[in-house]
């Protein structure tokens, strides 16, 4: 649920001030597309999903046992992808920005303490349990 309320607040900031002030987010306007594809998977299917995976987790569904590690190494790969991109942007002189690449990297690694963690803490329960 952290990582998809982060990726929540980080794609709102950019387009809600855009909708306030009638104006086309930086990164829509940089592609020359209508919208940002990357805000439209994540926002209409991703993070809704990870959402009801972090809620079933809490619930303890057994599905949600199973896919949270899925989903965080699919975090981990995604954040350091985003990471190496921004930065190679930002060398290229390109329009990326330094907090983007810090951002990803803080994420990765979150998301990696978090996997370590839940898979410790699930093979505890494995071994106290047989």
């Amino acid at each position: 649920l952290f990582v998809a309320v982060a990726f929540y607040i980080l794609w709102l900031k950019e387009i809600i001030p855009a909708s306030i002030s009638g104006t086309i987010p930086e990164s829509v306007a940089a592609t020359e597309l209508p919208t940002n594809p990357v805000h439209v998977i994540d926002l209409s299917m991703f993070l809704p999903a990870i959402c009801m995976l972090g809620i079933g987790l809490l619930k303890g569904k057994k599905m949600a046992l199973y896919l949270t590690p899925v989903a965080l190494v699919f975090f981990i790969l995604m954040d350091l992808t985003i990471a190496a991109l921004s930065s190679i942007l930002m060398q290229r002189g390109q329009g990326s920005e330094e907090a983007v690449t810090i951002a990803m990297v803080i994420l990765a690694l979150i998301s990696l303490f978090i996997l370590i963690w839940f898979l410790r803490t699930c093979n505890e329960d494995l071994s106290h349990s047989s």
